[in-house]
């Protein structure tokens, strides 16, 4: 039993919140399993593809000369630099250096570890809807009463 304090304390509800809360920071927790395999080949072909367009624009812009040119030179330079700014080039140059790519390219992720991460969300979206139903439901209530 709890004591009168302990019992005024308590949210009501508050157990089934926690729950929720649980079950939503599972999602965030990081599998150290190797949920996630990266694809080495296809991020050096893309980062090869990508810098060989921006030496091909860089030679655009530098054969432009002259004041008449600065306009197109600039264009040219900021399509390059734009180039290497894309989350794809980002995760390339980031999985060729042994690194965890930031935006999720060039991963092979694991089947297993998407269906557990699939069924811890589905019970949390749930009870999520039941809370929201019951809310509604309160609402209704208070409504038909009056209040």
């Amino acid at each position: 039993m709890e004591s009168a304090e302990e019992e005024q304390e308590r949210v009501k509800g508050g157990a089934e919140i926690a729950k929720q809360a649980a079950a939503g920071l599972a999602l965030f927790a990081k599998d150290d399993g190797g949920a996630v395999e990266v694809d080495k080949e296809a991020a050096q072909k893309y980062k090869d593809e990508t810098d060989a367009k921006i030496v091909a624009l860089d030679a655009e812009a530098a054969a432009l000369t002259g004041k008449d040119n600065k306009k197109a030179r600039t264009e040219k330079s900021k399509e390059a630099s734009s180039l290497k700014t894309t989350p794809e080039y980002i995760d390339a140059t980031r999985i060729l250096k042994d690194q965890e790519p930031k935006n999720g390219h060039f991963c092979k992720r694991n089947a297993a570890a998407e269906a557990a991460a699939a069924a811890a969300a589905a019970p949390a979206a749930a009870a999520g809807a039941a809370v929201v139903a019951a809310a509604a439901a309160g609402a209704a209530v208070v409504a038909a009463a009056g209040g």
